[in-house]
C-alpha cells in the first residue's frame, strides 16, 4: 500500500467518523491537519499526467507577450505558480503550498459561522475523496482551482460584488469558470429581486447568459491544446458515470421537490442546472474535456445538495445511515474505475 492509498483511506474513515460527528473545533482541525498531510503525500507520489506538465512548466520562462494569448488570458496560474515556485524552489513544495491554500478555502467556505447553510462537517472531508474532485487534484488541476475559488465565492461571502471579484479570479485561473456564469446571475438576480423571483427581462438575460456559456465552454476547450490531449492519452473514460450521476441529483431533486415543478426550479435551480448542462455539453466536446465540465459543476452543487438533504429526514439515526450512504456511493467509483484507483498508486 502506498503512502498516498493510505492517506486517502485516512480521509475516507474521517469522513465515515463525521458523519456522526458535529462541529466543533477539535474535529474540524483533526481533519484539516489529516487532509493536509495527505496533500503532502500525494505530491511525494510523483506526477500523474497533466500535473508532470505543470511541473516542466514552473521555470520554462513562460512568454506572457501579447502574441502568446494561451499564458495571458490565465495568467493567475500561469504566472501566479511560478512566482510560487521563485520562493520555494522546489516543485512538489510549489504544489504543497497551493494546496494549503485551496484546502484552507474549502474549509472556511464550508465550516464558518456565518454560512446560512450550516454545511454538515462530513462534507468538508467527503469533498476531498468524492471521486470527481480526486480526478481533479491528481490531474486537472487548474479547473479544479478555478472551481474552488468559485466555490468559496458563493458559500464563504454574502456579498455579491465579492463573489464577483472571486469568479473573475476563477475565471483568469481557468477560462472554463465561465461554466458559472448563469448560477452566478441568478445569485445576483434572485438577490436584488424583492420575492425572490426572476422578471421577463431577468430570465431572458439568464437565457443569454447561458448561450454565451455555452459558447464559452467551447471555445475554451478548443484553446487548450497542449493540456487537452495529455488528458485524452489517459485513457480516462468516466463520462458515463457522470452523467448516471447528474442524473441521480436530479431524479432525487424532484422527490425532494415532492414532484412540484416550481418548488423544483425555486429551491434545487442547480441541479437542473448542472443536469441540462451536463448533458448538453458533454456530447459537444467528448470524453475527457465534457468530464472537466461535470467536475466542475459537482464541485459547486454538492454541498448544497448534502445540506438540503441532510434537512429533510429529521430522526438522528435515519440522517446518519442517508449520510453513510452518500459517503460510501461517492467514494466508491474511485476504488471501481482503475483510471480513478490509479492515481493513488504510482505517479508518471
Amino acid at each position: 500500500m502506498t503512502f498516498e492509498l493510505a492517506g486517502y483511506l485516512l480521509i475516507c474513515a474521517l469522513t465515515i467518523f463525521a458523519t456522526l460527528s458535529t462541529r466543533n473545533v477539535l474535529s474540524i482541525l483533526l481533519i484539516y491537519l489529516s487532509v493536509i498531510g495527505y496533500m503532502i503525500a500525494v505530491r511525494f507520489a510523483g506526477y500523474d499526467y497533466d500535473m508532470y506538465l505543470y511541473a516542466r512548466m514552473l521555470d520554462a520562462g513562460l512568454d506572457f507577450s501579447a502574441d502568446n494569448v494561451y499564458y495571458v488570458r490565465e495568467f493567475v496560474f500561469w504566472f501566479g505558480l511560478p512566482k510560487i515556485f521563485d520562493l520555494v524552489q522546489d516543485q512538489k513544495w510549489t504544489f504543497i503550498v497551493v494546496d494549503i491554500i485551496w484546502v484552507s478555502l474549502l474549509f472556511y467556505a464550508l465550516l464558518n459561522k456565518k454560512n446560512s447553510s450550516r454545511i454538515p462537517l462530513f462534507c468538508a472531508p467527503f469533498m476531498i475523496v468524492f471521486f470527481p474532485l480526486l480526478m481533479g487534484y491528481q490531474n486537472i488541476y487548474r479547473q479544479f482551482l478555478a472551481s474552488i475559488f468559485v466555490l468559496f465565492a458563493f458559500y464563504g461571502f454574502r456579498n455579491k460584488y465579492v463573489v464577483y471579484l472571486l469568479s473573475m479570479v476563477a475565471f483568469f485561473i481557468h477560462n472554463s469558470a465561465i461554466i458559472y456564469l448563469p448560477l452566478l446571475y441568478l445569485y445576483a438576480a434572485r438577490k436584488a429581486s424583492p420575492t425572490g423571483k426572476l422578471n421577463i427581462l431577468q430570465k431572458g438575460m439568464f437565457a443569454l447568459s447561458y448561450v454565451v456559456m455555452v459558447g464559452g465552454i467551447y471555445y475554451s476547450s478548443l484553446s487548450d491544446t497542449d493540456l487537452s490531449k495529455s488528458s485524452d492519452s489517459t485513457g480516462i473514460s468516466l463520462g458515463p458515470a457522470y452523467a448516471a450521476l447528474f442524473a441521480a441529483f436530479f431524479i432525487a431533486s424532484i422527490f425532494m421537490a415532492r414532484f412540484k415543478v416550481k418548488e423544483l426550479f425555486s429551491q434545487y435551480a442547480y441541479i437542473v442546472y448542472s443536469f441540462f448542462s451536463f448533458l448538453l455539453i458533454w456530447p459537444v466536446l467528448g470524453g475527457a474535456q465534457g468530464e472537466r465540465v461535470g467536475m466542475m459543476l459537482l464541485i459547486i452543487i454538492v454541498p448544497m445538495f448534502v445540506t438540503q438533504l441532510d434537512g429533510i429526514f429529521r430522526q438522528p439515526t435515519l440522517r446518519i445511515t442517508v449520510r453513510l450512504l452518500f459517503v460510501l456511493l461517492g467514494i466508491a467509483p474511485s476504488f471501481l474505475f482503475s483510471s480513478a484507483f490509479n492515481f493513488l498508486l504510482t505517479g508518471s
